[in-house]
């Protein structure tokens, strides 16, 4: 209850902050929308946050080594600076693809192009985070080899 004050809360702070409410046609469609989506958003980083800690009690309960949890965690680090680091329209498709699970088809329709365009950006998204991952896979190799 206490989030759902908050919320909206925020959302009324945020159009008294705005200068130009003038612009929006149905005040009362915004705030519904505005909540809704901050709603979802909260919902989102919870569930988040939830997998997060389950995640760590999964790992503490088989007595995975600190440095075996701090490895994976740089490890998502790296993936996730290499994804953000692909080209803007080629992320975006990996993003909605490959993340959220959506099938090639729904987001051809969406981004207004064929599902061949879709699957090249897809096909190229994993080709260019393969390649990154390779580089670094071959750079460790070798500081362990030489003992760094």
């Amino acid at each position: 209850m206490q989030d759902a004050e908050d919320i909206v809360q925020d959302i009324f702070v945020k159009m008294i902050n705005h200068e130009d409410l003038t612009n929006i046609n149905n005040l009362e469609s915004y705030v519904r929308r505005s909540v809704r989506n901050a709603s979802l958003k909260k919902i989102q980083i919870t569930r988040r946050l939830v997998s997060l800690e389950e995640k760590n009690i999964d790992d503490s309960h088989f007595n995975i080594s600190d440095e075996k949890v701090i490895i994976e965690r740089e490890e998502r680090i790296f993936i996730n600076k290499q994804i953000e680091k692909l080209p803007p329209n080629c992320r975006k498709v990996f993003l909605m693809c490959v993340l959220d699970g959506m099938k090639y088809k729904e987001v051809a329709t969406l981004q207004n192009v064929s599902v061949n365009t879709i699957k090249t950006q897809v096909k190229k998204a994993y080709k260019l985070l393969r390649m990154s991952v390779s580089e670094i896979y071959l750079f460790l190799n070798f500081t362990k080899r030489i003992k760094i």
